[in-house]
């Protein structure tokens, strides 16, 4: 009950501040109107007085004071005119407003609103956040354990891409962190952390995010993800032959049939740099895949984000379809 009063309240207020200048209109037209009249009076009795003194003629004060007349007459029908058209102006909108917009509000809330749907309150939420995939209260959940386990590797690598599903970048950079320092050392968690940091630029590799890329190549040399963004990042220093060096040799190693063969060309391309042909092989290096590679914008620093964002949200994707999916998390 307190909400729809809350509601109430709120429309009326709103209401309220579009009725104003309805009325506050009126009232200008209205005083200027008036104005015109005041000054027509003052000059009458300006003119009679200038004839009384003999400072203008007879003849020259008649036709003086019939122009004025004129005027006066003019001005007077403009104010009635607008004081009829104001009546109507600020009673019918107001009239109007006040029924019609909370009838409409109502009547749309009931059309494609829920109003049936019970309350849910915060505990009930959390309690059946992995059964409705409500993301946000896993967070929740996931937060709170960590409060009292901060220790618990597993837990920040829950919470790591649930931060980034949600957008908040810093927050997942900083969970991966956490995780690394927990867990043991692998090219993908590292990798993973890079790109977040670079989520969280705005497209840029900062330093922390190569240092990352650089130790994932330390513990695997042919990580093609960690290879992708080093290759970045040398573009994105300026050095497009050492950018290029690093794209046409991943290009090389690479299978036929890579998914993120055609992202790599991409940026190979960008560096003015042919690229070379394809070579066979059976096995699949790990990347991004067609739909996120069909999905990447060209490569300013802009639109790098959006590419990279493709990049990585597929897991994402997948636990909202299947939240029970304990693997992925």
């Amino acid at each position: 009950m307190l909400l729809w009063i809350a509601f109430a309240v709120l429309t009326a207020v709103v209401l309220t501040f579009l009725l104003i200048p309805l009325v506050r209109g009126g009232r200008r037209d209205h005083a200027r109107a008036t104005y015109d009249l005041n000054v027509y009076r003052d000059q009458l009795r300006e003119l009679e007085r200038d004839e009384n003194t003999g400072t203008i003629a007879a003849t020259e004060a008649q036709a003086a004071r019939a122009e004025i007349s004129r005027r006066m007459l003019a001005a007077d029908i403009r104010l009635k005119e607008q004081q009829a058209a104001t009546q109507g102006r600020a009673t019918w909108p107001a009239f109007a407003a006040l029924a019609a917009i909370p009838l409409a509000a109502v009547a749309a809330y009931m059309a494609i609103g829920h109003p049936d749907y019970r309350d849910v309150p915060r505990a009930d939420r959390l309690a059946n956040a992995l059964q409705t995939n409500d993301l946000p209260a896993l967070v929740v959940q996931v937060e709170s354990h960590l409060a009292n386990k901060p220790k618990d590797a597993e837990g920040w690598l829950v919470l790591a891409p649930a931060y980034r599903r949600l957008g908040r970048y810093q927050d997942a950079a900083d969970a991966f962190e956490r995780a690394i320092a927990l867990s043991e050392r692998n090219p993908s968690l590292y990798t993973e952390y890079g790109e977040t940091l670079v989520l969280a630029n705005d497209g840029t590799v900062v330093a922390k995010a190569r240092q990352a890329f650089e130790a994932a190549l330390k513990l695997d040399s042919t990580f093609a993800k960690a290879r992708f963004y080093i290759g970045m990042t040398q573009a994105q220093d300026g050095d497009k032959q050492a950018a290029g060096n690093t794209f046409s040799q991943l290009l090389k190693e690479a299978p036929a049939d890579a998914p993120w063969r055609a992202l790599v060309e991409q940026q190979l391309a960008g560096l003015d740099a042919p690229a070379p042909a394809p070579a066979p092989a059976p096995a699949t290096a790990p990347g991004p895949d067609r739909e996120q590679i069909a999905a990447a914008a060209q490569m300013t620093v802009s639109e790098r984000q959006t590419m990279i964002r493709n990049m990585v949200d597929g897991l994402a994707e997948r636990l909202t379809e299947d939240g029970q999916d304990l693997d992925g998390w």
